[in-house]
């Protein structure tokens, strides 16, 4: 009999889930963006040794750098001749990965971010796939740099395109393209140049567009073949901007899930630490949300999602931000901390 290793290993998650949750142990996030910016970019690796350990002890074990640079700031020392925008440059990436090295924390490296993404995608067909060609010169020259400086780090173990995918763009036949042929050049020259490493990529979704919509524009863009499909697609809950309103959001996951053949992209759920205290015309602010909020997130997304993802635990849940992040914080660690020292069999 031929199986389905694909389905075979979902079966098999969805059974260790199954058991799990009989034993108690509700689900969690395991991995977590990173954002590296100035602020953060000149940590010692003593600091983010730190860090990483209070993500171990709240059962985080894989990380994922937003980008890796993003004009005019490139976060590693390399030569940056051919990110002509990148002047600025930091050795960030090399403190992190010595911060890792031999704590069993995973790696996934994000591309360039190009702060005029939202703007440049509104304009016409040719111009918008213009753009993506440079897109995919510019994150491919900066795969080259990166492969060159840290590319025998057994750590890093995936790439993430940071072009995020919303759910009112590429809804037409005619805009959808665009993105499809983007995602597949784009995984297609990655693979190109390093055969190992997997990539990933993000889409979030707005009260504007109905959930069946949402998800087969989403199997449309990412259904390439298998040497240009993307390995991972990750889906944003929008609890932190309160779109859509809670009660709706897990009618997505279960949607998208529902439609999700096996061999399309995994699904892995992101999970937002953040409730948006600012308003729309205003410059974005956030505080740490609510822990019970967070609860109920996990909750509504966990079962329809191969794995969760935090946005972001060094923002948000950090205890040196502060009480409400560190209530976050505890009250993510505390399921963790729960199960480690209830025996078998009994409940907590």
């Amino acid at each position: 009999m031929i199986v389905n290793r694909r389905i075979l290993s979902v079966m098999l998650a969805a059974g260790l889930a199954a058991a799990t949750a009989t034993a108690g142990v509700p689900p969690r996030l395991t991995a977590t963006f990173v954002q590296l910016t100035r602020a953060v970019a000149t940590n010692s690796v003593a600091e983010w040794q730190a860090d990483i350990n209070r993500l171990k002890a709240a059962g985080i074990d894989t990380l994922i750098v937003q980008w890796t640079a993003e004009p005019p700031v490139v976060y590693f020392q390399g030569d940056t001749n051919d990110l002509r925008q990148c002047h600025e440059t930091y050795g960030a990436l090399e403190n992190l990965f010595e911060a890792v090295k031999g704590s069993g924390i995973a790696v996934h490296l994000g591309l360039v971010s190009d702060p005029g993404y939202w703007g440049a995608i509104t304009g016409r067909d040719p111009v918008v796939r213009d753009y993506f060609l440079l897109r995919v010169a510019r994150n491919e020259a900066l795969q080259q740099q990166l492969l060159d400086r840290f590319g025998n780090r057994a750590e890093w173990v995936g790439y993430y395109i940071p072009d995020e995918i919303d759910d009112l763009t590429w809804r037409t036949p005619g805009r959808a393209v665009l993105m499809r042929d983007y995602l597949a050049l784009m995984t297609q020259r990655l693979r190109a140049n390093d055969t190992v490493r997997t990539v990933a990529v993000s889409a979030f979704f707005r009260g504007r567009t109905a959930p069946d919509i949402f998800a087969r524009t989403l199997l449309n863009l990412t259904t390439n073949t298998a040497a240009s499909r993307v390995d991972a697609l990750l889906i944003q809950d929008g609890a932190g901007v309160g779109d859509p309103p809670a009660t709706y959001m897990p009618l997505y996951f279960q949607t998208v899930s529902g439609l999700w053949p096996a061999e399309a992209p995994r699904l892995w759920g992101v999970v937002e630490l953040f409730a948006q205290t600012s308003h729309a015309a205003e410059p974005f602010i956030a505080a740490p949300a609510e822990p019970v909020r967070v609860s109920g997130q996990i909750a509504s997304v966990a079962p329809y999602v191969e794995r969760l993802v935090a946005f972001t635990f060094k923002d948000y849940a950090d205890p040196a931000r502060g009480p409400a992040a560190a209530a976050l914080y505890r009250a993510l660690s505390e399921p963790i901390s729960r199960s480690a020292r209830t025996p078998p069999g009994q409940k907590p």
